[in-house]
């Protein structure tokens, strides 16, 4: 895959999508809803893609298939995943601070 230039602005943030003023906007709906449907990209992944090729609607849309988006939402798995390592962590948070105190009382 050949390197793009990246375009920073003064904020230093990553422009990822610039509207083309050649591209009809109901060509642009069509690739985005293929996009989202077919390949389960999010508006946001499919207009980036679509940048990065700078707006080749043929290219963007050959380059679909060879990315997996991440999901907007967690699956239920990965969200009783994250609940069970905060709780973890609160737990190893709270005994670490309480040995803390308890050291300190020691030492005075």
């Amino acid at each position: 895959m050949v390197a793009q230039k990246k375009d920073y602005y003064p904020d230093k943030a990553l422009l990822v999508w610039s509207p083309a003023k050649d591209i009809p906007d109901n060509k642009l709906d069509d690739y985005i809803d293929l996009a989202k449907n077919r390949y389960g990209y999010n508006v946001e992944q499919a207009l980036g893609m679509l940048f990065w090729h700078k707006h080749d609607l043929q290219k963007a849309v050959l380059d679909l298939q060879n990315f997996t988006p991440f999901p907007d939402e967690w699956s239920r798995e990965d969200r009783v995943l994250f609940s069970k390592h905060i709780s973890f962590m609160e737990n190893h948070f709270i005994e670490s601070v309480i040995c803390y105190q308890i050291s300190r009382l020691q030492v005075l």
